[in-house]
């Protein structure tokens, strides 16, 4: 139930780490998810964003990219690379410090966080 007590509760939750799913508050706060979905959306305008893993580039960087996308576009176009043999995969990112699943890494905010925020 959506009183201003349970929105107070998931409000001192979220000051706590953002970074809660609303499974998990839901359990901890023991509200149905529906409740606290409704709380984090329509009571405290936040969003769920997915976190970004990117690095700065530098201007030869760029330009290193650019050039080998132009020569692998450039042999997809003359049948030297079959298109349907390539595979892209963004399902998860490691680290040496240990394994970050993405798929499942939100943050709760009024904004979009920078990605390149250090404190990410």
């Amino acid at each position: 139930m959506r009183t201003p007590n349970s929105i107070e509760k998931v409000k001192r939750k979220l000051a706590d780490s953002p970074y809660r799913s609303s499974k998990r508050l839901s359990r901890e706060l023991q509200l149905s998810r529906t409740t606290v979905r409704r709380i984090l959306v329509d009571d405290l305008n936040l969003f769920s964003y997915k976190i970004q893993i990117l690095q700065k580039q530098s201007t030869v960087q760029k330009e290193k990219r650019l050039t080998f996308g132009k020569l692998v576009a450039g042999k997809v176009e003359k049948k030297e690379i079959d298109i349907g043999n390539i595979n892209c995969s963004d399902e998860a990112h490691f680290q040496l410090s240990g394994y970050v699943n993405k798929q499942n890494m939100r943050i709760w905010g009024e904004e979009k966080p920078d990605p390149l925020d250090s404190k990410l």
